[in-house]
C-alpha cells in the first residue's frame, strides 16, 4: 500500500505504508470497500505448546514461526535474547498475539509489524534527520500534560507475586502478569531495564497535518506556538483521512 502526497514541484512522493491483506470487501455502487490488516492478525491464533528449551530469542522465533511471519529484529538489537525461560512449555491456551506481548515486557520494547511484513521489537528513537512539527501545522486542540514523565525504576512482579526491582523510587514502570520465569531477575532487569531508565518526555495528544511519513516509535519535536518545544515519542498514531493524524505521546 502508497500513499502519494504532491511535493511543493508538482511532483508525487510515493510513501510505502506497507503490506495489507483483504480481510473483507463490499461494493456500494460505485465505491468498493476494503478491510484491509497487516501481518498482526496472523497473530491471532492459539500458541501451539512448545517443548524444550526457549531462549526468549527462540521463544520469538517460535511464534513467528506459528504465525507465518518472520522476525526482523536480530540478537544485537534484543536485549534479554539469550536469557532462558524456565517455563516455556507451561504457556498455554493464550494466542500468539498475547505471548507477543509477554515477548515485548521481556525485552523492554513494543512489538509492530514493519513495512516490509516482519515482527520487529523496537524502542523508541529520534528521526533523522531531526523532524520538527511546527505549530502553524499543529491543530489547536493540542493537549499537553501538566508533569513529565522520568521512569527512575522498574519493577518486575513475577508469577508467585514477589516483586524485583532496579534503579529508584519515583516514576516506577511496573510489569505485572507476565507468565514467563527466569532463574536470574536481577540480570534479567539489568537487560530490560537500559533503555527505559532515564526515559524523559511529556505526555502529549495533537493532531497534525503534514507528514504522513511518522511511524509509532519515532521521536519528533512539536511546538506549541508560545515558544514552547517538546519531545514526542509516537505511541500510537490515529490518521482520520488521508493528510490528518491525532499523534499521542502517553504516560501516566
Amino acid at each position: 500500500l502508497y500513499l502519494g502526497v504532491e511535493k511543493t514541484d508538482g511532483s508525487i512522493l510515493w510513501i510505502d505504508y506497507g503490506t495489507f491483506y483483504v480481510v473483507d470487501c463490499k461494493k456500494t455502487r460505485s465505491t468498493l470497500w476494503l478491510s484491509i490488516s497487516d501481518s498482526r492478525s496472523l497473530f491471532n491464533k492459539q500458541i501451539i505448546g512448545v517443548t524444550g528449551y526457549r531462549s526468549v530469542y527462540l521463544m520469538c522465533q517460535e511464534v513467528c514461526t506459528q504465525a507465518g511471519v518472520v522476525l526482523g529484529t536480530t540478537t544485537a538489537e534484543m536485549p534479554n535474547y539469550s536469557i532462558a525461560i524456565m517455563n516455556a512449555e507451561s504457556i498455554t491456551n493464550k494466542s500468539l498475539a498475547q505471548v507477543v506481548s509477554y515477548l515485548a515486557q521481556i525485552i523492554g520494547a513494543f512489538a509492530i509489524i514493519g513495512k516490509d511484513d516482519k515482527l520487529y521489537f523496537k524502542w523508541y528513537a529520534e528521526v533523522t534527520p531531526r523532524c520538527s512539527l511546527p505549530a502553524s501545522s499543529i491543530n489547536a486542540n493540542m493537549t499537553v500534560a501538566d508533569y513529565v514523565v522520568n521512569v527512575t525504576g522498574v519493577t518486575w512482579i513475577d508469577i508467585d507475586s514477589v516483586s524485583h526491582t532496579i534503579g529508584t523510587t519515583g516514576y516506577v514502570a511496573k510489569v505485572e502478569g507476565n507468565p514467563f520465569q527466569f532463574a536470574n531477575y536481577d540480570l534479567f532487569l539489568q537487560e530490560l531495564s537500559y533503555r527505559i531508565l532515564g526515559t524523559t518526555y511529556t505526555p502529549i495528544t495533537l493532531k497534525y497535518i503534514g507528514n504522513p511519513a511518522l511511524e509509532v516509535g519515532d521521536i519528533v519535536v512539536a511546538s506549541d506556538g508560545r515558544g514552547n518545544s517538546y519531545s514526542l515519542p509516537i505511541t500510537s498514531i490515529h490518521i482520520n483521512n488521508l493528510m490528518s493524524q491525532e499523534l499521542r505521546s502517553v504516560g501516566e
